[in-house]
């Protein structure tokens, strides 16, 4: 087990036990406790952890390679864990989640007037929650140190955007706040479309961010892979126009999240989550098929415990679209209701090389 997650499993182990390696939370407000051996941790193998994210493997490859909330293949992962954790013992629910699917139609294409064209997957792609588009205009770049009004904040703030020309294609850098803030600034700048160029992005990698939800994205909104972006840098600068054609489809979806507590008399809730759906073009194996694999050893290796306390542990729907299904569940515990948690400790993406607490 990596270094990492076991800081992060005696993190929990910690609140879970009572203690604390923060300040001491007042007594009036005490800490929900489980037992655990001597020594105050509890050890999960990599064994497990490999069983599990081949498990998540398989389903993807079995449905389209994705995992994504909606699919049949985020459906068999929600099957898959809430098997595991019946198996264990523990209480299972599947609250369902509302939100709005989101694809990108095959064919997409941007072209520059001098022919060169891009094609999407390879050279750039939709983010999450982009309209469609079939259109021509001049580009025009912001954010960028040569940019009609400076390096700006990156298309961040609304004054980035106050040299902008109306009825231009708007290249941007990818800047210090959500992309939905840069569009919606686009927007009301008068752009018809908006593409954020990203560094270090080899051809075929080009990320897909999420807008957050739909409303007021109103135009084309891409990302780029590096030498797309500086194509397209040279053709603004040359004056060139570009042609975009894109088409994307909204759909209203439902999908499951995953709660499950250890049976307990009573006692405060300390709580354990990952999200469980993956990225649109990919299995998700480290986001977040690894927190999710490493809640389910914790959630194992804690079952056989006889708690004081209670341990409830979440997997969350369409956190990729927009954090949909931990929000849900937010939204539905009252102020000062037993059931909800005191402490609750969120894994992702623990298998980055370079993950931190």
């Amino acid at each position: 087990m990596s270094t990492t997650l076991r800081r992060r499993a005696a993190i929990l182990l910690l609140v879970l036990a009572g203690c604390s390696p923060a300040p001491a939370v007042p007594t009036s407000t005490p800490l929900a406790s489980i037992s655990i051996p001597p020594g105050g941790t509890v050890e999960i193998g990599a064994e497990g952890l490999q069983q599990h994210l081949e498990a998540l493997a398989r389903i993807a490859a079995d449905h389209g390679g994705t995992r994504a909330a909606g699919t049949a293949g985020y459906a068999a992962s929600v099957d898959y864990v809430v098997g595991q954790l019946r198996d264990m013992g523990y209480t299972v629910t599947t609250p369902v989640v509302d939100f709005t699917a989101f694809a990108e139609l095959p064919g997409a294409t941007l072209t520059l007037e001098d022919g060169t064209a891009f094609a999407s997957g390879r050279d750039f792609r939709a983010m999450l929650y982009s309209a469609s588009g079939d259109l021509t205009a001049p580009l025009a770049t912001v954010g960028f140190p040569d940019s009609a009004g400076g390096e700006g904040n990156q298309g961040c703030d609304a004054g980035d955007f106050s040299a902008f020309p109306r009825g231009a294609i708007a290249i941007t850098p990818p800047g210090p706040c959500f992309r939905r803030q840069t569009v919606l600034n686009a927007v009301e700048a008068g752009a018809v479309a908006l593409i954020a160029v990203y560094p270090d992005r080899e051809p075929g990698t080009a990320l897909r961010p999420t807008l957050i939800s739909p409303e007021g994205i109103d135009i084309p909104a891409m990302t780029a892979v590096t030498a797309t972006g500086d194509a397209l840098l040279a053709a603004a600068a040359a004056g060139q126009g570009l042609t975009v054609h894109l088409e994307t489809a909204l759909t209203p979806a439902t999908a499951h999240s995953v709660i499950a507590e250890m049976p307990a008399d009573g006692g405060r809730v300390a709580m354990v989550g990952a999200h469980l759906d993956s990225v649109l073009d990919g299995p998700g194996l480290n986001d977040d098929g690894s927190g999710v694999a490493a809640v389910l050893e914790i959630a194992r290796s804690l079952a056989g415990g006889r708690p004081a306390g209670r341990l409830r542990v979440g997997f969350w729907a369409g956190e990729e679209y927009g954090i949909y299904g931990s929000r849900d569940y937010v939204e539905s515990l009252g102020s000062g209701d037993v059931q909800t948690p005191i402490g609750y400790l969120n894994l992702d993406m623990l298998g980055s090389r370079n993950g931190v607490p």
